[in-house]
């Protein structure tokens, strides 16, 4: 039970707001009934279960969040229109029908799939934008080039190129040259990225 609480706990940490099948699949080491058996065993008021607004609508199932969580988002405004890359790890997309489910995003990494069967790229980092993911980019830290190198840019149907969007996405680009110690932003010429950075897709 010890171990239990704490694969649930640390679930609900990472992921904010879960169902308990979410909660079961964050790990792969406990069942959904194990989850809720462990959700029945705790105090009423440390956790709580609502019920949420999805890309498809309201929620038909509860979602968990505890005390703290709600008490955090009492208040809230909506999130800030910031464009963010995101890792293809990161707990918010890790759980793929997770995050078709909350946010109507279709996206799986591609470094298992063959090259010729390939949607997108090799390794796809999803653009998000407040709540709305907005693109994809796939990128690669090119240490030949000493050059972190953009081998594709797609941006999601009706999301439009404009100008604050490219800005920001430079931006982003620039922040993740430094982190990974690249000298510059590099464009595959046989993309068009650049041409798609400054139109859209």
């Amino acid at each position: 039970e010890q171990f239990v609480d704490w694969l649930c706990c640390a679930a609900l940490d990472r992921l904010r707001l879960a169902t308990c099948r979410d909660i079961a699949e964050f790990w792969g080491l406990v069942s959904t009934r194990e989850v809720m058996d462990w959700l029945g065993r705790q105090p009423a008021d440390q956790f709580q279960r609502v019920r949420i607004e999805t890309a498809h609508g309201p929620s038909s199932t509860d979602y968990i969040c505890s005390a703290d969580t709600l008490l955090e988002l009492e208040g809230v405004s909506a999130p800030a229109k910031r464009l963010q890359i995101l890792n293809p790890f990161d707990p918010l997309i890790r759980n793929r029908r997770r995050l078709s489910r909350l946010f109507g995003f279709e996206y799986r990494i591609e470094v298992f799939v063959p090259k010729a069967r390939r949607q997108y790229g090799y390794y796809v980092f999803p653009l998000i934008e407040g709540e709305t993911f907005v693109g994809r980019v796939d990128l690669v830290h090119d240490r030949e080039e000493d050059a972190l190198r953009v081998n594709g840019l797609w941006w999601e149907p009706r999301v439009r190129a404009t100008r604050a969007r490219t800005k920001a996405l430079e931006s982003q680009l620039n922040r993740l040259r430094q982190f990974v110690g690249a000298s510059r932003v590099l464009f595959a010429p046989d993309q068009n990225v650049s041409d798609r950075l400054q139109q859209g897709a």
